[in-house]
This record gives C-alpha cells, structure tokens and sequence, in this order.
C-alpha cells in the first residue's frame, strides 16, 4: 500500500530481533507480490568478476533526479518512494530505535535479503553519511546470522555515483563471492596488511581503478561477541566520519577533483570500509554504481554485456568512471 496514512512500523534494535523482521517482511512481500525480484543470469569472467544480465530492469522506472545546482521544491520534486507516507507497507522491515532510520525491504531486487537502511525524515542523498548513519547501517549488518554470507554495505553519493533516489539510504545485501571469495578481496587485504599508518586510509594498488581502505578490525565494538550498544555503534560512525573527511581531502587534491564535482561510492563491511572516487557515472552504455566496485556489474541487455566481456580486462571500465590507481597511472 501506498499514499495512505503514516505507516506505524514496530521499533527493534538487537540483532536477532531486526533479522526476525526481516524474514517476516519477505514473506509478506513474496506472498503479496510487493517484491519484484530480477531474473538474471551470472556470468563469471576469468577475473572473477560477476556479470549480471537481468533485460527485464529496462521495465525498472527510472527516477528524475533534479539537475545540478537546482533547487528543492515540491512542484518539481520527483516522487519520494522513501517517504513515510509513501511507504508500501509489506516493504517495511521495523524502525531502528537507537537512530531515526527505518529498514526496507528492497522493490526491485536482484539477490534475497537486499535491505535498505532510509533516514526517516528526509535527507539528500548527495550528503555524506553520518555517525548516526553509519550506527543504524552497522547494526543492520550485524544482524545477518553467521550461517548467511556476510553482508556489505554500500552508499551511492553524489551525481557521478550510480545514485538513484534522492532520499538518503545506504544499502545491504549479502557479500557477492566468486568461489566462496568477495572478488577484490586479495587486494584488499594485501593494502591492509601493508599499510604504513593505521590511522588514515590507504590506496589499494592492486586494484587499477583508486579506491582509499580503512580497517575496521581494530574497533572494538565491532569486535565484541553479541550486540553492541548504539553508542559504541555511534562512535564508530564518529571515526569512519574521520576517515572520510582524510580520504575526501587526498581524492579532491590526488586526482584534481572540484569540491562541486565530487562524487564517491562507499562500500564497507564489519572488517573494512572503502571509498572509491567518481568521475563519471557511466562508461559506454553500462552505468556503475557501488556494486561495480564490488565485483558485480548488473546490465540490462546481452548488448550491455557484449561491451563489457568485449574488453581484455572488464575492470577498466571502474576506472573509466572512476580514476587510475597511482600504480597504474
């Protein structure tokens, strides 16, 4: 349901209680249909990236989003799925007690249990994330039981991203493996395990797109068994805060980036957090959004997909819409 009253959606905030809401949400939405899920069919290629065709996305509306320096009004405002009032209730897993976020279920899914954590009131997308964020966004991925692959947060900011909606949300799904491996894993474990000051984020080389990691192993309450309380979540939103705004000022002046242009993905997991800088939000006719640099791209045609496995090495596209690591440029 749709346009109607303010959804009362029921508060949760332990681990085991936000998992049990979202299996309730999926049954619901499978059984009324709200769901929408994408057939596609995967295709790994010998660099252990996951392409996904899924033609039936050309059907998926596309929402405007408004054009740089515009301003926000309600007669030009596209429609805000995110809204309370506009909330399809089978969508809606709980609210986070701890934070003014509510989780949902994602409309158009590709993979079961893709979870989007919205402000509830509204916030532009094109704003970085906050503590608050970060806390609600940390406690949704530990909710994802240990017999599940783990899941991976991503964020979509600015008009180079990938971003769709305008209305803030970072996004959960379960990590994307080849073989049991998150794609880019090796790389990015090597950055970790080399990294010079642990205080700052560092350059993953191995990649050839520039992307900043930030290990996350050394914050303890993401460490400690069992639910953490929402202000140790908050505080470490309070220091990938920190490491954001280091990342963001090595980007602007390492690639020659305008503070007007500045455009990011963000993908982090209860290990890591990575920041990768965008130039553009497309290459060709395959638009990128945070999941490309995941190791997954999601084309709509075998058109798409035929540009794509066409090239000697299809991670050159990340760094068409991204910038050249400092090893490859």
């Amino acid at each position: 349901m749709s346009g109607g009253p303010l959804i009362a959606a029921a508060a949760a905030t332990s681990s085991s209680s936000i998992w049990s809401a979202v299996e309730r949400a999926c049954r619901r939405a499978k059984s009324s249909g709200a769901i929408k899920t994408i057939g596609t069919q995967p295709v790994v290629t010998k660099q252990g990236l996951v392409l996904r065709v899924a033609e039936h996305l050309k059907d998926k509306p596309k929402p405007r989003l408004p054009t740089a320096g515009s301003e926000r009004s309600a007669a030009a405002e596209p429609f805000d799925p995110f809204r309370r009032e506009n909330l399809e209730e089978d969508l809606v897993v709980c609210d986070l007690g701890e934070t003014r976020h509510t989780v949902l279920l994602n409309k158009f899914n590709v993979v079961d249990y893709h979870l989007l954590v919205v402000t509830r009131d509204y916030v532009s997308q094109l704003e970085s994330l906050t503590r608050e964020d970060y806390a609600a966004a940390f406690r949704v991925l530990g909710s994802y039981p240990d017999e599940r692959s783990p899941g991976l947060a991503f964020y979509n900011c600015g008009r180079h991203s990938g971003m769709s909606q305008m209305h803030k949300h970072v996004q959960v799904v379960p990590m994307p493996t080849v073989e049991g491996r998150f794609p880019f894993h090796d790389a990015i474990s090597g950055a970790i395990e080399g990294m010079s000051a642990p205080d700052a984020p560092c350059e993953v080389e191995a990649l050839p797109f520039a992307c900043y990691v930030f290990p996350l192993r050394g914050l303890s309450p993401l460490e400690t068994p069992g639910d953490p309380t929402g202000s140790a979540l908050v505080e470490v939103g309070a220091e990938l805060e920190r490491q954001y705004a280091l990342a963001k000022r090595l980007c602007l002046s390492s690639h020659s980036i305008a503070e007007e242009d500045w455009s990011y993905n963000l993908l982090f997991t209860r290990d890591w957090w990575m920041l990768v800088p965008r130039s553009v939000d497309s290459f060709g006719p395959v638009g990128v959004n945070a999941m490309g640099f995941a190791g997954t791209f999601l084309v709509r045609t075998n058109e798409e997909m035929a540009f794509i496995t066409q090239r000697e090495d299809p991670r050159t596209i990340l760094t068409e819409v991204g910038f050249p690591s400092s090893s490859s440029s």
